[in-house]
This record gives structure tokens, C-alpha cells and sequence, in this order.
């Protein structure tokens, strides 16, 4: 088994005498002399190929004599963020106090730390990280997934979208009639509701016309609006009475 400093050996000669093992020569002893500890799972340092237990196995721990300039650990500054390297057998607050004095460009730790990107649109907070990031291709922005879009940003180089264009009123056509503002049929100026929809002319903005006074002799049905001779007493189309005299100078007035 290799690790850093060195190899982990396993050395198995189990003998099975009446079904179990005998593991009285399985392991070595560790290489130093003031622990000689038997570890059954030894370790070979990669220098000096002794074979070394398992608080022995580091260089430092056993003295490697082939092991200088081998350990390569490192502090962290929490001050600059800086990696010092650790000498061997140096005291850590030593190996601290020289940093901060020669090699810290902030020893003071005043200076605030880099502040992470975030995305640049008002409410947002979210963080640009590589995979939460894009650049617009127009004004070169780099915003959050969620606000890719131009219009989601208010991309500078995107011209201003104009307003949209409010319905127009109710247009009379050529010969009077007035255009349904629901599916734009042109209807007879007489017309009190569209012929294709049945949207009322009143919805549309403009006040109804007065309906369209009977040719003489005849009679207006007030259910569906067809004119009738002057002798029919029920509307052909309907069914409904003939209004009396007084109900329709009564209709004519309102």
C-alpha cells in the first residue's frame, strides 16, 4: 500500500493448523530503537527503506537521514492568504512571527478581503460563479443565469422597445357601418350588435346609432328586429304580437 512518505508492506505466511491461523510471524518490528513495536501492517519509507510502525513511518519521526528538503508542508497566512512553508523541527509560532515581519503584505490585516461578484441587476444578489455566470453578447455584461436574457437586465445595447399600440376605437366604415372591435367584422350602421360575435356597439366606445326607422307601411318586431307589413299582427320570423301604437312612440322616444 504506497503513501506519501513511504509504503505500507503486508506480509502474510498464515499458517491454518486445525482450521485456524497462526499469525506468529506475520508483521515486522518498527526500525526505531526506542519503540521496536511489532505492527502487523508495517510501513517501508520510500528514503531509507526501513520499515517503520505507524507513528514512526513519517521522515521527521524516524530521523530520515535521505529525506532533506523531502517535506514540503505549508502554513496559510489568514492575514495575506499566502502559503509560508514549514522548516523542519521549527517551532510554528517562529515560522509565523518571521512571516508576519518580512513576508506578509498585510500584516495589519486591514485590507478587506476581495468581495465576490455578484450579478449587477437591482434586487439581484446572486453570486457569479463559473457556473452561474454568463456574458451578455450586446453590452458585455455579466449577470446570473437568471437575468441571460436582455430584456432581464436592461441590455444597453438593445434599443427601446416602443409601447404597444392601444386598440383603436370603433372605425365607421365607407358607407357607414361601424367596424366590431372583437373580431373587426364591419357591420351595417343600423346594427345594434355585431352580426359575427354579438359584441353590443355600446362596448366599443362610441354611443349606438339610432336604429333604422322602418320603411313606411310597415312594422319593426322588437325581439328580432325584422320589419313586417303593415297588416301582419305576429312577426313572421318570431312569432312575437305587434307592438300597439302607444308601445312604439313609447320605444321611438327612449
Amino acid at each position: 500500500i504506497h503513501g506519501t512518505h513511504g509504503c505500507r508492506t503486508i506480509r502474510a505466511a498464515h499458517v491454518f493448523r486445525n482450521g485456524m491461523a497462526v499469525l506468529s510471524n506475520t508483521g515486522a518490528h518498527c526500525g526505531v530503537k526506542e519503540c521496536s513495536r511489532l505492527d502487523f501492517l508495517p510501513f517501508t519509507c520510500s528514503q531509507c527503506q526501513g520499515v517503520f510502525c505507524l507513528d514512526h513511518f513519517r521522515f521527521e519521526k524516524h530521523s530520515c537521514p535521505l529525506a532533506a528538503g523531502l517535506d514540503q508542508r505549508v502554513l496559510v497566512c489568514p492575514l495575506c492568504n499566502k502559503g509560508v512553508r514549514l522548516e523542519v523541527g521549527e517551532d510554528l509560532n517562529i515560522t509565523w512571527e518571521r512571516h508576519t515581519l518580512d513576508g506578509c503584505t498585510n500584516p495589519a490585516g486591514s485590507e478587506s478581503r476581495e468581495k465576490k461578484a455578484r450579478c449587477p441587476v437591482k434586487g439581484c444578489k446572486e453570486l457569479l460563479t463559473m457556473s452561474n455566470s454568463v456574458v451578455c453578447s450586446s453590452c458585455q455584461q455579466k449577470v446570473c443565469l437568471k437575468h441571460r436574457f436582455e430584456d432581464a437586465h436592461g441590455c444597453t445595447s438593445t434599443p427601446s422597445r416602443p409601447p404597444p399600440a392601444r386598440p383603436a376605437r370603433a372605425a365607421r366604415g365607407a358607407s357607414g357601418g361601424w367596424q366590431c372591435r372583437r373580431c373587426t367584422l364591419v357591420n351595417a350602421a343600423g346594427s345594434v350588435e355585431c352580426d359575427a360575435c354579438g359584441a353590443g356597439y355600446a362596448t366599443h366606445g362610441a354611443p349606438a346609432p339610432a336604429p333604422e326607422r322602418p320603411a313606411a307601411g310597415k312594422w319593426t318586431c322588437g325581439r328580432c328586429t325584422l320589419d313586417n307589413a303593415a297588416s301582419a299582427q305576429t312577426c313572421d320570423a318570431c312569432g312575437a304580437s305587434r307592438p300597439s301604437a302607444a308601445d312604439a312612440k313609447a320605444c321611438e322616444i327612449a
